[in-house]
């Protein structure tokens, strides 16, 4: 009897114990799947298209999508709005120096150098963007195709290393000519010297560009402009990009953001120093002081701009080379392509600022827009007195009509005028 009790009692517990593990393995199982499908869901593309940078990288497929429809237009948008403004705008600003004696200084050639910098990157980014939303990674084939594929990344960073690389310059300039008054600041000989090493230095950096960029085959009948390093082995695919990677975030974004947020610290400690334009007995200092805090202070705004539009990108570029496989599929393909606009939109921003903080371009914009006012004007006139003269002499054939010149000669005296004041501009 005692006996038979044990023995159900143990089937007993043996049963329990035998529930209890499967309930347990059941409930882990269950929160295992969730905990899957909720990370499935929220770091798996969207959609069924991929945007494979196998061939950029080398560190295994990319599950990030295309963009959408609604953000390629956005996207495709905004690059035509950055292209245009881009052109305009530094264009004016090559214009104005180029032409007004008054403002063609040292200061205002490393601006032009600048200009020519973001002009080259709007032209070399911005199509191929365009591009690249229209009709996806497929590019031209041959010898063209080749020379695009290889200009297009070579220009991109040249310039943008150009842009840098020159905002440093200036950044050290101030700090001479403000700080260290007794010193002669950089004339217009050492500004061009600068300018030939700036090219020189981030043209001899990018000459690589020239080797990895590849046309590779891409679907059945298309090409794509990738990155091919010409190694075979994967760790060393790593290294060299995560290489590339980190010496572009090192000397075109931390590096001369450093000395540029050390020197413009230096610079306005000093001002802040100085007395206060208001305390000072002359008048011509006054204006001098009044003159370089303005500077400052557009210089200031040009680097904060620089340093906001760029960080995304390099943001971008530091979780992929050390966070890749967490990172690879975090974040939408038309997140990660509005970062890039947002940085090529730097290009378009700093014309833009040239105009709100320095008067002398200003006054040259107004100067271009008033003379194409008044040259539209002026072809109005022209074209409605010529209908005149052939309706009055269509009129009046008989009483040996001739058009006087009255008009003509004002407008021609009105043109002499403009040519005057372009001149004393």
């Amino acid at each position: 009897m005692n006996t038979n009790t044990s023995t159900i009692a143990g089937s007993n517990f043996t049963t329990t114990s035998s529930l209890t593990t499967l309930f347990i393995n059941s409930t882990s199982t269950m929160i295992h799947t969730t905990l899957s499908t909720l990370i499935t869901t929220t770091f798996q593309p969207t959609t069924n298209e991929t945007f494979s940078q196998a061939n950029d990288t080398g560190r295994g497929p990319s599950c990030r999508t295309t963009p959408l429809d609604a953000e390629r237009v956005f996207l495709i948008f905004c690059y035509i709005v950055i292209f245009v403004v881009t052109i305009a705008g530094n264009g004016i600003i090559i214009y104005v120096v180029n032409c007004y004696r008054n403002i063609k200084t040292a200061f205002n050639l490393l601006i032009v150098n600048m200009a020519v910098a973001d002009i080259l990157d709007a032209v070399a980014a911005s199509p191929t963007s365009i591009s690249f939303f229209i009709v996806g990674r497929r590019f031209p084939s041959g010898a063209i195709g080749e020379i695009i594929c290889k200009l297009q990344m070579f220009i991109q960073d040249v310039s943008i290393s150009a842009s840098v690389l020159t905002l440093t310059v200036i950044a050290v300039d101030r700090y001479f000519a403000i700080v260290h008054v007794l010193r002669r600041p950089m004339g217009v000989r050492s500004v061009m010297r600068a300018i030939c090493a700036i090219w020189v230095v981030s043209g001899l950096t990018f000459m690589y560009e020239f080797y990895r960029m590849r046309l590779v085959p891409y679907g059945k009948d298309a090409v794509t402009c990738t990155v091919v390093w010409g190694v075979d082995d994967p760790e060393t695919v790593n290294l060299l990009f995560m290489t590339d990677m980190l010496m572009k975030l090192i000397f075109h974004y931390v590096l001369p953001l450093v000395v540029m947020i050390i020197v413009y610290t230096i610079i306005l400690l000093h001002l802040w120093q100085r007395k206060a334009p208001g305390e000072l007995s002359d008048n011509h200092q006054k204006r001098l002081e009044r003159q370089k805090r303005k500077v400052i202070k557009m210089l200031v705004t040009i680097v904060t701009a620089f340093a906001v539009c760029w960080f995304p990108v390099h943001f971008n570029h530091v979780m992929i080379t050390f966070h890749w496989e967490r990172y690879r599929c975090a974040l939408p393909m038309g997140v990660i392509m509005a970062f890039y606009m947002v940085a090529h939109a730097n290009a378009a921003i700093n014309p833009c600022l040239y105009l709100i903080f320095n008067q002398n371009f200003r006054d040259g914009f107004k100067h271009i827009f008033n003379k194409i006012h008044r040259r539209d004007i002026t072809i109005i006139e022209r074209t409605s007195t010529t209908r005149d003269v052939i309706s009055n002499a269509t009129a009046i054939p008989n009483i040996g009509y001739h058009p006087s010149t009255p008009q003509l000669t004002r407008l021609n005296a009105s043109s002499s005028g403009d040519e005057m004041a372009d001149s004393k501009l």
